[in-house]
Parts: structure tokens; C-alpha cells; sequence
């Protein structure tokens, strides 16, 4: 089957109007739409061909590289990953602005649109190991594990004490703030426009039954937070954060002592003072993507 999509090509000396086609499957791979490509590259690796670009050629490298995802962009560049970090999508359209430099009856992406394709006898991806430790600019979103998933968005809560900071992360009640946050070096970094005179907030810990603390600018001592694959979206979807090694073991808990207020906690336990155990809701935080 084919996507049909009437282009205007820009080659650099004129506009040329053609018809081309958007194979929605190649062998074992199925197309899965057009993503943005700006402003950080998402998916890492290039490959090169001889010849000329086409659908075909760039998931003939990708699987010979063993990537199970491929991406056709600019008309002749070929990206190859195990997993999609962007998940901003496009219509069809925004991916059929260029034809392949090896195939002018197929559309091969567009300038910063990757047009998408998946593998499907790749094996299941890992989504209890790391594959990124450093990542930039993404909104914390807790999501539900229940049918159907309600989103929560994090914020910052200054809870410190006699001048002293110390940061919660919450469900927002700041729908107007900006609030970014990255992996870095083992830890989770979140800054917020609620506290405009404050650094990043680093969380480098997360202990059994409790809440993360952050700290502004603390040096993380431990490699504690990276991302992970959901094991709900898998290749394609927002990544999730993970702490020790895990990504499922976070929960929402009603604070008892602090009016019911929604934390973020790391596997919850049985007869804590700040929260009971039942009314607790388990949630992946997923990465949304800033695209």
C-alpha cells in the first residue's frame, strides 16, 4: 500500500511539482508516520548508501546496522535507532515535501520531518535497561497505570525548613508555569518558572517509600536516574524516568499530613506516616517531550 501526496520539491534551482507515494510497508517494515526533527536529533545514528536514497536502501542499512526503527529525512538522509526519544507527530503531508535523491516516485521526509518506519520482526525491545543518560528538556508527566490513563504534570514544592530549600515534586496547581526537566549525569534535573530565582533543582536519590528531595545545584553523588523504554508505548513513545534501575515502582500519594496534596514517591510503603499505602496510584513518569 501507498500513501499518495502531491509534492512541491525544493531542489535548490527550482519548485518542482511531482506526484510520489509514501510506502506504507517495506518487507518487514510498516510505516509509522512523520515526526519532528528539531531541535535534537531523534534518532542518533546515520547511515549512508550508494546510489541514491530510497525507502527501501535506508531500512535495507538500518537492519543491517540492527536498529529496528528508520528514518527517511531532507530527501536523502537515512536515520537508524532502537527507539523514538521526539514524539511530536505531523500529518502525512509534512513528511511527502521531498522526494528520494534514489527514487523520485517515493517521498523520502522533509526538511526537520522524519518520515518513520518500524521493524516488525525485530525482537520486543528491553524496557528494564537504560538507553539514555543524559537527555534535555522534557515536561514531567505522571501517568496512570489504570484504563483509561489520566496524565498528571509534576512542579516543584519548596517544603524546606528555616531558610532552607528542599523540593517536592508534586502534581502542578501552577497550570501557567514553564517546568523543564533533564537527565544528566545520574540525576534528575527540574526547573520551574514557579520559582523564578532558583537553579535547576537536582534530585540525586530515591529511597524506598519516600518522596525524591532535590536540592538546587547539589553534586550528585550516584548514578540513579536514567530513561527507560516504556513498556507501554514501547519504540515509539515518550520514555520514561527511572530510578535504581526502575521505572516501575512510581506512585502518586495523597499527603495525609499536608491537606491531601498528590507527591510523586518512590515505591510506596505500608504504615508511612505521610501517606496511606491503598490510596496511592501508580504511575509511570513518562517524558514528554518539549518539540
Amino acid at each position: 500500500m501507498f500513501i499518495w501526496a502531491p509534492l512541491l520539491v525544493f531542489t535548490g534551482i527550482a519548485q518542482i511539482s511531482a506526484q510520489a507515494v509514501t510506502p506504507t510497508s517495506v518487507g518487514s517494515w510498516t510505516y509509522q508516520g512523520c515526526f519532528i526533527d528539531n531541535p535534537f536529533r531523534q534518532l542518533q545514528h546515520q547511515q549512508f548508501v550508494t546510489g541514491g536514497m530510497t525507502v527501501e536502501a535506508c531500512t535495507s542499512a538500518c537492519k543491517t546496522a540492527g536498529f529496528a526503527l528508520a528514518g527517511l529525512e531532507f530527501g536523502g538522509e537515512c536515520w537508524c535507532d532502537s527507539f523514538l526519544q521526539g514524539t511530536q507527530q505531523f500529518a502525512d503531508s509534512q513528511c511527502a515535501q521531498m522526494t528520494c535523491s534514489g527514487n523520485s516516485a517515493e517521498t523520502c521526509g522533509g526538511p526537520d520531518r522524519l518520515q518513520v518506519y518500524l521493524d516488525t520482526s525485530a525482537a520486543p525491545p528491553q524496557t528494564d535497561v537504560c538507553v539514555v543518560t543524559n537527555s534535555e528538556d522534557f515536561s514531567p508527566i505522571a501517568v496512570s497505570k489504570s484504563t483509561p490513563a489520566t496524565e498528571t504534570r509534576l512542579n516543584l514544592l519548596d517544603v524546606g525548613v528555616s531558610g532552607t530549600h528542599a523540593f517536592l515534586l508534586t502534581a502542578d496547581t501552577c497550570p501557567s508555569c514553564e517546568v523543564e526537566g533533564d537527565v544528566q549525569l545520574g540525576a534528575l534535573l527540574v526547573l520551574s518558572s514557579l520559582y523564578p530565582d532558583a537553579a535547576f533543582v537536582e534530585f540525586f536519590n530515591a529511597t524506598t517509600g519516600d518522596s525524591p528531595i532535590g536540592r538546587e545545584l547539589f553534586t550528585p553523588q550516584t548514578n540513579v536516574y536514567c530513561a527507560q523504554i516504556s513498556p507501554v508505548t514501547g519504540r515509539i513513545g515518550p520514555l520514561v524516568v527511572a530510578a535504581n534501575g526502575h521505572s516501575d515502582l512510581w506512585a502518586l500519594c495523597p499527603n495525609t499530613t499536608a491537606g491531601l496534596r498528590s507527591d510523586l514517591v518512590y515505591s510506596p510503603v505500608a504504615s508511612h506516616p505521610h501517606y496511606t499505602l491503598n490510596d496511592c496510584e501508580s504511575v509511570w513518569l513518562t517524558m514528554a517531550w518539549f518539540d
